[in-house]
């Protein structure tokens, strides 16, 4: 039976025992139409909290059929004759999203994998972050249809999330519990290339720490290169594998002398450093099942872009402007204007 990060089986709800398939949860049963109650949209806050109501009144309430039909029409569209998506379609949608092996000879990555893999070369540590992430969409879409009578969680809603949105992994490792900037993560998918490149080259072999050290230093040189000959802006706190600054703006590049240390008194390794920080994720994915992935990518309100958020913020930092009046005004909440501080900090 297939395990998640999260250690958690895969049976679809409805499926006999000892069939794989994603996480059912008990509990939920016909005749809980109490439970739905319409959101605005792009009110995360309200949304959060119906959802905390829901789970405290009724577990596994976002696996109740009467909740995931659509009993009233909506504003231009009419779901009520179109039917739940089943336990085994479901089943085979995530299959198809993550490794289509119909062909056991020539299994083929589906676009959820194709997606973390620049970011996971471990082919099994991909797979459990693609995995999960696609568990957590469905789930989102889930207590999405559960809540509103308009909408029905049928298989052709499903398939255009799985299948045929875009999976936007940077906004994934953007927020809790990665927490990586955008310019680490550019890097990043060119250092994942590079692996990908070393593994053609050796049989399918990771390369090892000193390899890796090496990769990740071209990675961030062709990064440097790329921004500064196009003129465009990219942050500062890059840094190659022995400490030394990638950034040719500052004078410990120009000198080459001066690294950039751990508190411990070590030269800092950004390469380790990096994949330190999605393996923290992972293993803070894995220990806290109240975390998703969908909530990553939808805690800020629908209206508002978070990456540009964010770049406006360290603006104000880097100007010395008083953050408060920021925070006020574009509602952002305490905790993630300390984690962008940090960060801020961090990258200085």
């Amino acid at each position: 039976m297939v395990i998640d990060i999260r250690n958690r089986s895969h049976r679809p709800k409805g499926l006999p025992a000892r069939v794989a398939g994603t996480y059912e949860p008990a509990g939920a049963t016909a005749g809980d139409d109490d439970l739905a109650a319409p959101v605005p949209a792009g009110n995360s806050s309200a949304r959060r909290r119906l959802y905390e109501r829901n789970a405290a009144t009724r577990r596994g309430w976002e696996y109740a059929e009467t909740l995931l039909a659509a009993t009233r029409p909506g504003d231009g569209s009419d779901y009520r004759d179109q039917p739940v998506m089943t336990p085994e379609e479901e089943l085979d949608l995530t299959r198809l999203a993550i490794v289509d092996d119909t062909d056991p000879d020539h299994p083929r990555w589906g676009p959820v994998m194709r997606a973390f893999a620049p970011f996971f070369p471990n082919r099994v540590e991909c797979e459990e972050m693609a995995r999960t992430w696609a568990d957590d969409a469905l789930l989102a879409l889930r207590r999405s249809c559960a809540t509103d009578p308009t909408k029905a969680y049928t298989r052709a809603l499903a398939a255009h999330k799985l299948l045929h949105e875009p999976v936007r992994v940077e906004r994934v490792l953007a927020r809790e519990p990665f927490n990586l900037s955008a310019h680490r993560m550019r890097v990043g998918i060119r250092y994942g290339r590079k692996i990908d490149e070393y593994r053609a080259e050796h049989g399918g072999r990771l390369p090892d720490s000193r390899e890796r050290d090496r990769l990740w230093d071209e990675a961030m040189t062709a990064f440097i290169r790329e921004k500064t000959e196009s003129g465009a802006s990219y942050g500062r706190g890059m840094y190659y594998s022995d400490g030394h600054s990638a950034d040719p703006r500052t004078d410990a590049y120009r000198t080459g002398k001066i690294r950039h240390y751990r508190p411990t008194g070590e030269p800092f390794n950004a390469r380790k450093d990096y994949e330190g920080m999605l393996r923290r994720g992972r293993e803070a994915l894995a220990a806290d099942t109240d975390v998703t992935l969908a909530d990553a990518m939808n805690r800020a309100d629908i209206e508002r872009e978070e990456v540009g958020l964010e770049a406006v913020y360290r603006q104000a930092l880097e100007q010395g402007l008083d953050t408060s009046v920021l925070r006020d005004r574009l509602g952002i909440d305490p905790e993630t204007a300390a984690a962008w501080e940090e960060k801020y900090r961090r990258d200085a």
